[in-house]
């Protein structure tokens, strides 16, 4: 048992272990949808209409001058959820939602 003011030697070592937890930003939100859907840049701006180079800059912190058309088109798109997209907020559970745009789907066999 541990002090007031003392640490557990665990704690220190689970907070030491802990490394980095990405932001809840646009950028890191279509990164995401992009690799849910199993697509690069240039086949996510293909599939949405969009230009590649657009897409690279809003992957990179530029904000879509039309946001809400643009995250709508996207949203719609890569089969993602278009409040998730705009504003954030919780993922799927371990175990997440099936996406439409996968190319290879994780059976039973899958081993990660």
């Amino acid at each position: 048992m541990t002090s007031p003011g003392e640490h557990d030697e665990h704690e220190l070592d689970r907070a030491q272990r802990r490394g980095r937890i990405p932001a809840d930003t646009l950028p890191n939100r279509l990164m995401l949808a992009r690799k849910l859907a199993g697509v690069s840049i240039r086949e996510a701006a293909d599939a949405c209409g969009l230009g590649r180079g657009a897409w690279t800059n809003w992957e990179n912190g530029a904000r879509p001058l039309d946001f809400l058309e643009i995250t709508g088109v996207i949203a719609e798109k890569l089969d993602i959820d278009v409040d998730w997209l705009r504003f954030g907020g919780a993922l799927a559970g371990a175990k997440g939602r099936e996406t439409r745009g996968l190319t290879k789907r994780p059976t039973s066999d899958t081993v990660w």
